[in-house]
């Protein structure tokens, strides 16, 4: 005979894998400090039942200080990732390529005006912000949506909404 009782219910553990779902909580968390772990569960589930919260605020107890740790190395790896390593050199372009390509450049460039020449060779820290900041990934971006046909097509319209109220005298907003 046995004295190995057997325990009543369902085993413990559902089998299910809220792993997905406990990251998303820990990030709500993470953002919103004074929210309680059942109120980021309820936010980050569509209409979660009774059953699903139990659940899942079993699974926090033991898993919800490294979701959290987890959580924190995300968001710090994220910041390392957009932020410009202090080491990297700032890169000095030329301004004969800027001043070239462009109509009012050449036009000027032409006049042999000594302010024209110091603008060309001015070199500050100033400019290699501005060299920066056009040389950045945030311009990059910037510019690729003004390139976009929609954006394109958008500021036709705007022009054109302009012109009809312009004709027909309509109050500016």
């Amino acid at each position: 005979m046995s004295t190995i009782k057997k325990g009543r219910g369902r085993p413990p553990g559902t089998g299910l894998n809220d792993d997905p779902t406990l990251r998303k909580v820990a990030d709500v968390l993470l953002a919103n400090p004074r929210m309680k772990p059942t109120t980021a569960m309820a936010r980050v589930l569509d209409r979660p039942g009774p059953s699903t919260v139990r659940r899942l605020q079993g699974k926090w107890r033991v898993k919800g200080t490294t979701c959290l740790a987890e959580a924190e190395a995300r968001r710090a790896a994220e910041r390392e990732a957009h932020r410009r390593p202090p080491e990297a050199p700032l890169r000095r372009q030329p301004v004969e390529p800027f001043w070239a390509s462009r109509e009012l450049g050449t036009a000027l460039a032409a006049f042999n005006i000594p302010a024209i020449k110091a603008m060309q060779a001015f070199d500050s820290p100033t400019m290699h912000v501005i060299r920066e900041l056009l040389d950045s990934g945030t311009m990059r971006v910037l510019q690729e949506i003004m390139a976009n046909p929609a954006m394109r097509t958008l500021q036709e319209e705007m022009a054109r909404s302009l012109t009809l109220s312009k004709q027909f005298n309509l109050p500016k907003f």
